[in-house]
């Protein structure tokens, strides 16, 4: 909770700088109040998501969660430069990296209160694990709870350094600071964090070379050869491990996949429960023993997919909803450009 402390702190000096709302947005509007559509369309659905919740602690305390974020972002939107912001972005993710690798290195994950880390040990039953040659190899953790988490920021790291590349950074800290993220993204063990590069990087290559600066494509061209050198000697390193994370035969990943596939039944089965409205944001675990889908002698199993995680907890109206907005939007920011 002490993370909360500079987002609102972050809010209130934007607000006390500009007023609440009154900042141009994207597509034209300056001056005035918010746009009253979107601030209609998310009142209608904090406020029917929370009188439908079947635990409304939990929903409530998400949207506060949920609005503290959004005005931190719309802040930072305004107040911030985008290159300044990815710069502070990276600074922050480099501790993270050089934590994650020293973790692999050490397998064992130090805990700290005041940093919010709990300890985290191979052989302890629950940590995140890689299985190979009958051993437990810890996966970097880095300050995060889950590598997942872990690998996910490394890739918006690694997408902001290569940005910052084509801004004017310097080829040798890109490098140096990509092939970080990269060796230590390799250590996460995170597949979905591996695919999401591997999407970041096709998108940014057909950017850079529809662009006419040369300049530019060496840079890029040098810190990707960088991240896939660092990648691909990391992963020859750790190559048991590696194997074993894109294949099923061992007992641990065929419990992760035995897991998703129970986790989207279960998702699927309380969707047909309530279809229209869901059980309120943050509720799936709740509502999974509630109902009786999962067993309460164990640990529920909500859907890995964001998708069908929204439809269970915000149902088909809240939905519908959501794409309402992103319509409106699309239409003002996009279309008006």
């Amino acid at each position: 909770y002490v993370a909360w402390v500079p987002i609102i702190a972050t809010v209130i000096l934007g607000f006390l700088r500009r007023g609440a709302w009154h900042a141009p947005v994207p597509g034209g509007h300056r001056g005035g109040s918010m746009p009253s559509t979107p601030t209609r369309i998310v009142l209608i659905l904090v406020i029917a998501s929370i009188f439908v919740s079947v635990y409304r602690p939990a929903t409530i305390q998400w949207w506060v969660e949920v609005l503290l974020l959004a005005s931190f972002v719309w802040t930072l939107v305004r107040e911030v430069h985008r290159d300044d912001l990815m710069r502070w972005i990276v600074y922050a993710i480099i501790p993270h990296a050089v934590l994650g690798v020293m973790q692999h290195l050490t397998q064992a994950v130090v805990g700290s209160k005041w940093l919010g880390m709990a300890s985290q040990n191979p052989l302890t039953p629950g940590v995140s694990i890689v299985e190979a040659a009958s051993r437990r190899w810890l996966r970097a953790y880095g300050g995060f709870p889950h590598p997942n988490i872990l690998g996910g920021w490394l890739v918006l790291g690694i997408g902001s350094v290569l940005s910052l590349g084509r801004a004017g950074l310097k080829p040798a800290p890109t490098c140096l600071i990509s092939g970080l993220f990269a060796g230590c993204l390799v250590l996460t063990f995170s597949r979905s964090a591996w695919l999401a590069l591997a999407a970041l990087m096709f998108v940014m290559t057909i950017a850079v070379f529809r662009s006419n600066q040369v300049g530019v494509r060496r840079g890029f061209i040098l810190a990707c050869t960088t991240i896939l050198v660092v990648m691909g000697g990391v992963a020859v390193w750790r190559w048991p491990l590696v194997v074993t994370r894109g294949g099923s035969q061992t007992r641990l990943e065929q419990r992760s996949i035995d897991e998703r596939a129970q986790g989207f039944k279960n998702g699927f089965e309380l969707s047909k429960r309530h279809p229209w409205t869901g059980t309120g944001p943050r509720t799936t675990s709740f509502a999974l023993v509630q109902e009786g889908i999962a067993p309460s002698s164990t640990i529920p199993i909500p859907p890995h997919n964001v998708f069908l995680l929204m439809l269970d907890e915000i149902g088909v109206f809240g939905m519908l909803l959501i794409v309402g907005l992103v319509i409106w939007l699309f239409r003002r920011v996009c279309v008006r450009r």
